[in-house]
């Protein structure tokens, strides 16, 4: 299954959390699914699974060029879709969809138009991963109600008809927002700061890590070691047994791919609860990952660091867009009772 989404810290601002709201996070219901074309005219290398395969440097190309595109299935079926992303391919600007519909289905037979326009996608290309490279995209919202099983993406025209001779796109996301469930800085207060030696820009702040919008950012120049400190008042005690990262909106070079979450009694002295955590995998702009680990012991600070990005060579800085920590509340912790809560608060998590 494809994630769902993420995030981290780095230098001296704070800001208190108290009564947020719970936090949907953008969902890409393509995960795990299987993708075909309207037709089979389309090079061996350049298949409709391109369009779903989280790299944004391969692409689907079809040689019928007008009213072409794929069928999306087997994927995620329980959120309705209202976001769709689309990433250009690496050349060729004139074979860009101009044009497109979004129909859903539950039988593969029967559809039902969700949206329909016109597409202004940028001529910029999508080669290869290479310094802070933005990712050329466009991304479009509408109203849905309704979850589909199957999900047909069709591209009536391009930019450039005479000059094409095909079209072609190198990523389709389609996502909806999705509640991974409470979260601790929902349910008591904390004060978020930066964690390391790093510096941010002002407008893209660890405060833009909890502010429950994924369209913003937190943003890091500090890159690995740096990350996200979550200290909650004396007394408050939480039982961490799982996190959300959810990416952010260019640069995939700067993702987080590894993390170290840390926990701690008194603010001063912290353990590891899970050290070199991968996340994200290929997660597109926007989506998230839930990450759950064994923890069995309460802590009422926490450290959330970055251990490894993407393509840290590539990259100048550290991303994300959100960051929910998931677990219960417990009492100020008698040891008698640490161990019960742990297994309990874990297995019903997994099960």
């Amino acid at each position: 299954m494809k994630p769902y989404r993420i995030l981290v810290t780095g230098t001296i601002s704070m800001m208190s959390i108290s009564a947020l709201q719970a936090a949907a996070v953008w969902f890409d219901v393509t995960a795990g699914g299987t993708a075909s074309g309207t037709s089979g005219n389309f090079p061996t290398d350049e298949s409709p699974p391109k369009t779903i395969d989280g790299n944004y440097y391969t692409k689907y190309l079809n040689f019928d060029e007008l009213n072409t595109g794929v069928i999306i299935s087997g994927g995620n079926a329980a959120v309705p879709v209202t976001r769709m992303t689309l990433v250009t391919a690496n050349d060729a600007s004139e074979r860009d969809p101009a044009s497109y519909t979004l129909e859903g289905s539950n039988d593969g037979s029967n559809w039902t138009g969700i949206s329909s326009g016109g597409l202004a996608l940028p001529t910029g290309r999508n080669t290869v991963l290479s310094g802070d490279h933005t990712v050329y995209s466009q991304s479009l919202t509408f109203s849905n109600d309704t979850a589909y099983s199957y999900y047909r993406v069709i591209f009536p025209t391009v930019r450039n008809s005479g000059a094409a001779n095909s079209m072609q796109i190198g990523e389709i996301s389609l996502l909806g927002l999705f509640d991974p469930g409470t979260s601790v800085t929902e349910l008591q207060p904390f004060v978020v700061g930066a964690y390391g030696s790093g510096t941010y820009p002002g407008g893209e702040s660890p405060a833009k890590a909890v502010d429950n919008d994924p369209s913003t950012k937190y943003l890091n120049f500090g890159k690995e070691g740096n990350g996200l400190t979550f200290s909650a008042p004396t007394g408050n005690y939480s039982l961490v047994t799982a996190l959300t990262l959810s990416q952010a909106d260019d640069a995939p070079a700067r993702d987080v791919a590894s993390f170290t979450l840390r926990g701690s009694t008194d603010g001063i002295n912290f353990t590891d609860i899970v050290t070199n955590q991968p996340i994200g995998g290929e997660m597109g702009m926007y989506e998230s990952d839930t990450v759950s680990f064994a923890n069995s012991t309460p802590y009422r600070d926490y450290q959330f660091v970055v251990t490894g990005l993407r393509s840290s060579g590539n990259a100048n800085s550290f991303q994300f867009g959100e960051l929910q920590l998931h677990g219960t509340l417990v009492p100020e912790p008698t040891f008698g009772t640490l161990g019960l809560l742990g297994t309990l608060a874990f297995f019903r998590r997994r099960k």
